[in-house]
């Protein structure tokens, strides 16, 4: 059972991208995903897991998209953070987006072989969800600078798989290519 101090190990992806998104039955056993510092999608090495779980990002920043890696899901039911939103997630967020500018259109995708789900706090404190039901696209539309907090939840309250979430301020980039690199 995923309890509410799993690790989440959390790696930048750019150089994990060719690797895919393993399923959950290819997931490593729950010993091998509670080590920090030796989980790993695809057997990669694992950056500083503090360094990796913030993605800073400027107006035209490359490469674009920028890709993170994490599994999802966790014991709180993320409804409990905003009611309008779906899945299990950790009490912790998975990930933290710094923007230093406002932007009219920015794009979060996400790659799993599983449903996945997303809660995002803003630097104004609202929260938005999403859902990879819809091609991968989790949100989509204008942020404001500053912190954004993220999770990403699984469908079902024990289980999860491992992601890759990609930021991109391109239309043309769409969730299958963030396995393919950076563009």
């Amino acid at each position: 059972m995923i309890g509410p101090t799993r690790p989440r190990g959390v790696v930048l992806a750019t150089a994990l991208l060719a690797y895919g998104c393993p399923s959950q039955e290819t997931a490593p056993a729950p010993a091998q995903a509670d080590n920090a510092k030796t989980r790993s999608v695809a057997a990669a090495p694992v950056a500083d897991e503090e360094l990796a779980r913030t993605v800073e990002i400027d107006n035209a920043f490359v490469p674009d998209p920028r890709v993170v890696v994490g599994r999802s899901g966790g014991p709180l039911d993320a409804s409990t953070l905003d009611a309008a939103c779906t899945g299990w997630v950790d009490p912790e967020p998975d990930h933290v987006l710094v923007t230093r500018g406002a932007f009219a259109d920015l794009r979060i995708l996400a790659l799993c072989d599983e449903h996945v789900t997303l809660v995002l706090r803003g630097p104004d404190g609202q929260h938005r969800c999403g859902d990879s039901a819809t091609v991968g696209i989790l949100l989509a539309g204008p942020f404001l600078p500053g912190r954004h907090e993220i999770w990403v939840g699984s469908l079902q309250r024990e289980g999860g798989a491992d992601y890759r979430l990609g930021f991109s301020e391109l239309d043309r980039v769409t969730a299958t290519m963030l396995a393919d690199g950076p563009r």
